[in-house]
């Protein structure tokens, strides 16, 4: 399995000639280095040469390889939930993610690139020695400009290989990288052309000039079609010998030369495009049309200049039909680009007008996401994706607002991806933001977009493990929000702090709160959040135990969600009513509600509820005898634990496997893993109550061995302590 960034996997689609010699060095290379960085100015093919070279040696990694990029990142701080998410481990409240992804890879043979590193050096140098400290299988690829990150083996990605001057090409380019790649990209742009010996000097020629530099030789064979090849040698030649600043090394200052002809031989529309494009890291044809078009560049003109760059090598277009995916453009173009772009006075103009489409398309994806409109799970889950391709670009208009102090449109921004989010697991990105903006005066923004925002946010600040901040915004959200009469985020207010009220043991507050929540969020026809504020409602009727109405509560949760076909929220609900189902006996009904749950979460990768549910499915299966079946489920679902990075659910799996080892007769194995979740608990530590059962059971091994284990098991990390729950009945391996 390879996991490509986007970006990553096209640049190789197009644009990989040759390399052979370079590929067989690095192919050598991964079977004994730890970290490898591709290292070379722009334009070079690092990250070519990286997605084909993670791809021909990707099967010699059991857990996976997995390219990151990083070209669009500036805020040093996400590099590291970026990665987990790339590998599929999940955010947890309060613990920093580069820890849980640390120990979510340790024990892993992994292959993981980190593709564009300039921006965010320090931090990936950082992320990266934590990592192979904690993971001795990970192999470590980065690229970028300069040598990048931990101690590493560097290897300069030197230009293709040209003919030396004055030399015939012998036959169609044989040993020449720069020639297969002119040519190929020329029979591209111009059908029928072909290396031959008329055209030979002076695509050599080309080549010379161009020092070998893969998106150079690019730009200049997209022009095959225009001019003669020896026409097309002696204008570049020309352009290149004469422009572009002495001060800079000759790589940098031939692309520059080059990519600055391409662009003055472009139509005054072309050029027009091409530096507004410059604002968006990626972009669908319909971002383009909506971000670039104006007066000067009517909308209908956008497709087909679009399809002229391309062309041109000046962007790269998505594979399949036209104006559908997205397209990029190489970060050289895109540079040079933004220069144009401020020297026609525009930047501040796209800036703004990005911040404008990103807040229109956002507020859009709440109405979605927030089933304000009807559409069905997969319309929504399609919205929630669209932010994820998207992220970069709503990243920068989120900084641009922070930067220029626009909060109110900061605030409106976040409010609005909430639910996406959520959704997604985007605990540290959320949670900055909100924070971010939220540290602004009160003054500068209204207090109808405030509150919201406020409401909205405290749901992220429990998600990062702030409870203190959660109930403080919580409180001041829902002040604002009763003044303007907003009612759907009275409600959200209102959810979160029963929810803090339970977490207090304030049952009856919690009541109290929660059956606000409802009557605001009816009042107002949010059948989503009457669904969330039941769920509390429920919630604090069962800490009352009042199991029955809490029971009849968590049902009508379920309808209204399955009824508005919120299947996220459905799956939690169905969880918590097999929970409760399970604590009133019915433990028919509790195995139909986890399963239920079950298929709801599993579209959703990485989700810890599918954990979760796997061990409620195993401890029902133990509550009725069949050790068998609990022990698969609960396997399942530790696995799944491990692989995510979840340390709540490796805990939790941890001690219903104590449970069945008490009950397989193996007291040795349950004494070690209760000491295991001991240590992975932390705070709170888990009650002596819990872990006295499985001293007990072990008694018969006497207090020096009971001792023993328990020292052993405290010493486990969550790996090891998953590999001994996962040892089967009739081996006794312990850990010593």
């Amino acid at each position: 399995m390879i996991d490509h960034d986007q970006a990553g996997a096209r640049a190789a689609a197009g644009s990989f000639v040759g390399r052979a010699r370079e590929l067989a060095g690095l192919r050598q290379l991964t079977a004994t280095a730890r970290v490898i960085t591709l290292c070379g100015p722009a334009g070079c093919g690092k990250t070519a040469l990286l997605t084909r070279l993670v791809a021909d040696v990707a099967p010699d990694f059991a857990d996976g390889a997995f390219v990151v990029g990083l070209g669009d990142l500036r805020q040093p701080d996400l590099v590291a939930p970026r990665v987990a998410a790339a590998v599929g481990v999940s955010e947890e409240p309060g613990i920093p993610p580069a820890v849980t992804l640390a120990e979510a890879l340790r024990g892993r043979r992994l292959l993981l690139a980190l593709d564009h590193c300039d921006q965010v050096s320090g931090a990936c140098a950082d992320l990266g020695a934590r990592l192979l400290a904690a993971a001795p299988g990970l192999l470590l690829i980065t690229t970028g400009r300069e040598p990048q990150g931990p101690p590493e083996t560097l290897w300069p990605v030197p230009p293709l290989a040209v003919p030396p001057a004055g030399a015939d090409l012998p036959g169609p380019a044989a040993g020449h990288d720069a020639v297969a790649l002119f040519t190929e990209r020329a029979a591209a742009a111009a059908p029928g052309f072909a290396l031959d010996e008329a055209s030979s000097p002076a695509v050599a020629e080309i080549c010379r000039a161009l020092g070998g530099l893969p998106l150079a030789i690019e730009l200049a064979a997209a022009r095959a079609g225009e001019l003669p090849a020896r026409e097309l040698a002696a204008r570049l030649g020309d352009w290149c010998r004469l422009l572009g600043d002495p001060a800079l090394p000759l790589a940098e200052r031939t692309l520059r030369a080059t990519i600055d002809w391409s662009h003055d031989r472009l139509a005054p529309a072309e050029q027009v495009l091409l530096r507004r494009l410059s604002v968006l890291a990626g972009w669908s044809l319909e971002q383009a049309e909506q971000v670039c078009a104006d007066d000067e560049l009517p909308v209908t003109w956008v497709p087909g200049l679009l399809t002229r760059l391309a062309g041109l090598s000046l962007i790269s277009a998505p594979p399949g039909p036209p104006g559908q995916g997205r397209y990029r453009m190489p970060d050289a173009v895109r540079e040079y680009a933004a220069g144009q772009l401020g020297r026609a006075g525009e930047t501040t103009a796209m800036r703004r007008r990005l911040r404008d489409y990103a807040l229109g398309a956002s507020e859009q994806l709440l109405r979605t996401g927030l089933a304000l409109v009807p559409a069905p799970w997969s319309a929504r889950m399609q919205v929630f994706r669209r932010y994820e391709a998207d992220a970069d670009n709503v990243a920068a208009a989120l900084a641009w607002c922070l930067f220029h102090g626009d909060i109110e449109t900061g605030l409106r921004l976040c409010t609005a991806l909430s639910p996406a989010w959520t959704v997604l697991g985007a605990l540290s990105e959320s949670a900055g933001w909100f924070g971010a903006f939220l540290a602004a005066p009160a003054g500068r923004a209204a207090a109808a977009v405030r509150g919201p925002a406020l409401a909205a946010g405290a749901s992220h600040a429990v998600s990062g493990g702030d409870q203190e901040l959660a109930e403080r915004w919580a409180a001041a959200g829902l002040a604002l929000c009763r003044a303007d009469g907003n009612l759907r985020f009275m409600s959200a207010a209102l959810s979160l702090l029963a929810g803090a009220a339970l977490a207090h043991g304030r049952p009856l507050d919690a009541l109290q709160q929660a059956d606000e929540a409802v009557v605001a969020a009816r009042k107002c026809a949010d059948r989503r959040a009457e669904g969330y504020a039941l769920g509390r409602f429920a919630a604090a009727q069962a800490a009352l135990g009042q199991l029955g109405q809490a029971r009849a509560s968590a049902e009508a949760v379920l309808a209204v969600l399955l009824e508005i076909d919120d299947q996220w929220g459905a799956a939690r609900g169905a969880l918590s009513l097999a929970e409760l189902c399970r604590s009133l006996g019915d433990l028919a009904a509790a195995r139909d509600h986890y399963l239920r749950a079950l298929a709801l979460l599993r579209p959703v990768p990485g989700d810890p509820q599918t954990a979760r549910c796997l061990a409620g499915l195993g401890a029902l299966a133990f509550d009725q005898g069949d050790l068998a079946q609990a022990r698969g489920y609960l396997a399942e679902g530790l696995r799944r634990s491990v692989r995510t990075g979840s340390r709540a659910g490796i805990a939790r799996t941890l001690l219903a496997f104590a449970a069945l080892a008490v009950r397989e007769g193996r007291p040795e194995f349950a004494v070690q893993l209760a000491a295991a979740v001991t240590t992975l608990r932390g705070n709170p530590p888990l009650p002596r109550a819990r872990t006295q059962r499985y001293l007990d059971a072990a008694a018969g091994l006497g207090p020096a061995e009971v001792s023993r284990l328990w020292t052993a098991g405290l010493g486990l990390s969550a790996a090891a302590a998953a590999r001994l729950a996962l040892v089967p009945p009739g081996r006794h391996e312990l850990r010593s």
